[in-house]
């Protein structure tokens, strides 16, 4: 009698059907975690962007001594370190001299949403300052929102908020 050994094309079938389910979801996984690792690695940039931009304009708000001009998305002033504006300029935030326009400034911080940088003026608890209107004295904080937007690669944006207090404002 002669014996016979081997696989039949069933058992092989179904061998590779088996391996290449195992293969599927095992490449899935690691398409997952590599987009968490972009994602979270992008996160990672635009928090470091954006808290280095939130520093200076911090730092730059402290030393306030007077109000030039401000609105919600613009601040021009005195302050002890010289006369500046801080701005949003075509999806970057700059910071530029008196003398030269807020298109020729440094750049703080870029990829920034449109309408992803917001100054509030506060005077007191609530009330809210006016530029126009109010001393530069009475103003209490200077609330900075800002909006980073992801890559192409990671979709989304981020939002990033800071309150500063200006310390050296004079009367007008």
């Amino acid at each position: 009698m002669k014996s016979e050994s081997g696989f039949t094309l069933l058992e092989i079938t179904l061998s590779i059907l088996i391996i290449g389910i195992i293969a599927a979801f095992a490449g899935i996984g690691i398409v997952s975690g590599t987009r968490s690792y972009v994602s979270v690695r992008e996160n990672a940039v635009l928090a470091q962007k954006a808290n280095l931009a939130l520093m200076r304009i911090t730092r730059e708000i402290s030393g306030l001594l007077d109000i030039v001009d401000a609105s919600g998305t613009f601040i021009e002033f005195e302050s002890i370190t010289g006369d500046r504006k801080i701005g949003l300029d075509n999806g970057t935030v700059r910071i530029a001299e008196k003398e030269t326009t807020l298109d020729n400034g440094d750049i703080l911080v870029d990829r920034v949403a449109e309408d992803g940088f917001t100054l509030t003026y506060k005077k007191g608890n609530e009330a809210s300052w006016d530029p126009e209107t109010d001393d530069s004295a009475l103003l209490s904080t200077v609330e900075i929102g800002l909006t980073l937007v992801h890559s192409e690669a990671v979709q989304g944006s981020i939002d990033f908020t800071t309150t500063v207090c200006p310390g050296n404002l004079r009367k007008k």
